[in-house]
């Protein structure tokens, strides 16, 4: 990790990733192969396809619900364009006006978000939603209230920096 930092501190790590884009990205071409195929993709294909019973997708957006809204209307096309991700059209993407609204009807909520402070209230989750906070990547940052991690079940894949940084920091 302290190489990487050097690389960015240096210019090395733009100069290498700008060649890789003059030169056809085969590189980066290669990381999407490898990151497509990786073990884990192919292990979520099969757990979405267990969990037949997810109908509804709750998406909101706290700044505007117009973002909240075209993002609904978009995200079917990106997961398959992109991800080639095929959703049943069963699945429908609902846009909501609220945080809490899109919690409380809930079962899975995944967080992507800068905030340093929480968004989502214990009193709106219900038992057993399973929770992944992915913006809680850095010092400081809290998606959800701490209360709601009370006699939770954590699973992490990096216990040493989730000790540092993020929901469960110590």
């Amino acid at each position: 990790m302290e190489d990487v930092l050097k690389d960015i501190q240096s210019g090395k790590f733009a100069d290498v990733f700008l060649d890789d884009y003059k030169n056809g990205q085969k590189f980066m071409n290669e990381k999407r192969e490898e990151s497509n195929t990786h073990q884990i993709e192919k292990v979520g294909k099969e757990l979405r396809n267990l969990m037949p019973w997810i109908k509804k997708i709750n998406i909101v957006d706290p700044i505007a619900n117009s973002n909240a809204i075209k993002l609904a209307l978009e995200i079917r096309e990106l997961l398959k364009s992109d991800f080639n991700l095929e959703i049943s059209e069963e699945v429908s993407f609902v846009p909501v006006e609220s945080i809490e609204e899109a919690t409380k009807d809930s079962d899975i909520i995944i967080t992507v978000t800068p905030s340093r402070k929480p968004l989502i209230k214990k009193d709106w989750v219900k038992p057993g939603t399973h929770f992944s906070c992915l913006g809680s990547d850095m010092k400081g940052k809290e998606e959800i209230d701490p209360e709601i991690l009370v006699g939770a079940k954590i699973y992490t894949d990096d216990i040493a920096q989730c000790i540092r940084v993020g929901e469960i920091e110590i």
